[in-house]
């Protein structure tokens, strides 16, 4: 969850709480924004979670997912049809680690 608070502070998310938790066990709750490391695909993640949003948006960002992701990314997102856009967390984070690594933000509401 460390590297989740410090890539959400350097892209400038504010008023955050956390929860972790598998998705399949969520009831009874909206979020503005799912935050998840690289386990599976982007369609899959957003399948999954694409009711968990509140409606209205107040933030800089529409409500959606925000995503950890590292490789090559073309072929996982070249028919996905959502809104979505790369930040390259090198621009952040000096570490060898983050250099092919990349938060991938997905518009849901």
């Amino acid at each position: 969850m460390k590297i989740v608070a410090d890539v959400s502070e350097k892209i400038g998310l504010k008023n955050l709480t956390f929860e972790v938790n598998r998705v399949e066990k969520i009831e009874n709750k909206l979020f503005d924004f799912v935050v998840s490391r690289g386990v599976t695909e982007i369609a899959n993640l957003y399948f999954w979670t694409r009711n968990l949003f509140e409606k209205k948006s107040n933030h800089e960002f529409s409500n959606g997912i925000f995503c950890l992701k590292g490789g090559d990314l073309k072929e996982e997102f070249q028919n996905f049809n959502r809104h979505h856009r790369f930040f390259d967390i090198k621009e952040f984070f000096t570490e060898e680690f983050f250099e092919s690594k990349k938060v991938v933000y997905v518009k849901v509401t």
